[in-house]
């Protein structure tokens, strides 16, 4: 068999696919490199190990848990540029069955519900309800002295009773975390209430289109309202939210390649991440239960942050040392200068990167010390959180664009390995579909097939001419590389 014998290059073009299949099994970008804190690192590790869940999902859960049980309490500065940023998070993940997305949250959701329960009034006395009934006695009198008068005094004097008791209310109210209700209304209702929502969904839905249209208010700490919730005008101001929705792939990929979303700038506001495939492999212990020090740690850690928020008559301020002033500063021009570069998909995402860093360093913060705003962020934490933000850029441009250019290159890489190692020598694009119908789309076998085509793999021998009524037939094709003195396997 000489060099350029059919069997020789049919097996060179079998082992040359196969490379650049290999190419595109690379896995999304993880946090497995970055230097985690210690409480987290503690908490990320254990869980993620002893329950076999991929521990991007389980570090988002975890950040989501401690930003929405501080519920806007603490802000970070960067005294330097004056910037102030809130520890809000709009987060969305994409995970197979599999992945563990309940089991990320599981342990976090169980404490939060603890808090839930235990959240006592904070001061409730008889007094402060003697205080809102004569408040609400005031009131009648008021707006019936309006009635007979028309004084613009009484109506401003109702205003600020108005305003006493809704203080009282939040002071005696329990705070209401994990929201499941997302209609809209719903939505601005409680952040009435209450000035934060917060919803952490294992498998859940995005919030419609008009609900988001309103969180991008919030986001922006704008204050928003809303006609319809009640009579006159209800308004929120100082709003906080977070949100993170774990979800199947099908519709976290639909939505973050939805080109409205994109150009509502909620892209850029939301950070996206896409866990690797399940694989047991990759754990060195069998599944087991998360050790008791590890949820006890959990629970003493957000309590801790839920008994500061509800101390706090005020936002904290968390400063940087000088170091990582320096440190986030870099940072920012960096993503500035590189942001021109970046495809158009992620390109204000790009320049929102630094704004990302300097809240997830925020929230690790708050997470490790006790009183926060008296030890200022480290150069270390600063590194990390820029570690987690290049971690998630990479993530949104493999979801937006990369993913898919590596989808159609395994497809085609797949049927040409297919064809030439069955030896096939003439067949049908029918027969490929039908052979791949479980991994590919129709319409991406049949890129494949011109792929191949074009790397003269294989000829397309379909006549041109019309052969009768019917349906016509798909294309039919020739292997190039057929071996006739090897057997064609089955189909």
């Amino acid at each position: 068999m000489t060099y350029d014998s059919p069997g020789v290059g049919r097996i060179l073009k079998i082992s040359s696919l196969k490379r650049e299949r290999e190419e595109t099994s690379l896995h999304f970008a993880n946090f497995s490199k970055c230097n985690l804190p210690l409480t987290t690192r503690k908490i990320v590790e254990a869980i993620s190990t002893s329950r076999h869940v991929d521990s991007g999902l389980v570090l988002l859960g975890w950040l989501a848990s401690i930003a929405g049980v501080d519920r806007g309490c603490h802000r970070i500065k960067h005294k330097t540029t004056g910037y102030i940023n809130l520890l809000a998070l709009l987060i969305i993940a994409g995970a197979e069955s599999g992945c563990g997305k309940s089991l990320a949250l599981e342990f976090f959701i169980e404490s939060i519900i603890y808090i839930e329960l235990n959240s006592y009034d904070q001061g409730s006395s008889d007094c402060e309800e003697e205080a809102c009934d004569a408040c609400n006695q005031r009131i009648k009198f008021l707006k019936g002295e309006y009635v007979k008068t028309g004084d613009p005094a009484k109506l401003s004097e109702i205003k600020n009773i108005k305003q006493k008791l809704s203080e009282i209310e939040t002071k005696r109210n329990k705070p209401r975390f994990l929201m499941s209700d997302i209609t809209k209304a719903a939505y601005f209702k409680l952040m009435v209430d209450q000035g934060f929502v917060m919803r952490m969904e294992s498998d859940g839905i995005l919030l419609p289109r008009d609900s988001f249209n309103m969180v991008r208010k919030f986001w922006g700490g704008e204050a928003h309202s809303e006609s319809r919730i009640s009579r006159g005008q209800s308004s929120c101001n100082d709003p906080f939210v977070v949100d993170l929705v774990f979800t199947q792939i099908e519709p976290f990929t639909k939505f973050i390649k939805d080109k409205s979303y994109i150009e509502t700038g909620l892209c850029a506001r939301m950070l996206t991440y896409r866990a690797a495939p399940h694989d047991p492999r990759m754990y060195q212990t069998s599944q087991h239960e998360l050790d008791p020090e590890i949820k006890a740690l959990i629970q003493r850690t957000l309590v801790r942050v839920n008994d500061c928020a509800n101390s706090s008559v005020e936002h904290q301020i968390i400063t940087l040392d000088a170091e990582a002033e320096r440190a986030w500063d870099n940072f920012r021009i960096k993503c500035s200068e590189d942001a021109s570069g970046r495809n158009v998909e992620i390109k204000e995402w790009a320049k929102r990167m630094a704004q990302h860093a300097l809240r997830i360093a925020g929230i690790l913060h708050v997470a490790e010390y006790s009183e926060p705003e008296k030890t200022p962020v480290s150069w270390d934490e600063i590194d990390t959180a820029i570690q987690i933000t290049e971690v998630l850029a990479d993530n949104l441009w493999e979801c937006i664009s990369g993913h898919a250019n590596r989808q159609e290159k395994a497809c085609m890489c797949d049927v040409g390995i297919h064809i030439l190692e069955k030896n096939l020598d003439v067949f049908g694009a029918t027969q490929i579909k039908q052979r791949f119908k479980d991994r590919y789309a129709a319409a991406d076998v049949d890129v494949a097939l011109y792929k191949l085509e074009r790397r003269r793999i294989i000829k397309n021998t379909s006549e041109s001419f019309l052969r009768g009524r019917g349906r016509p037939p798909g294309p039919e094709y020739r292997n190039e590389y057929y071996d006739r003195h090897l057997r064609s396997e089955e189909y």
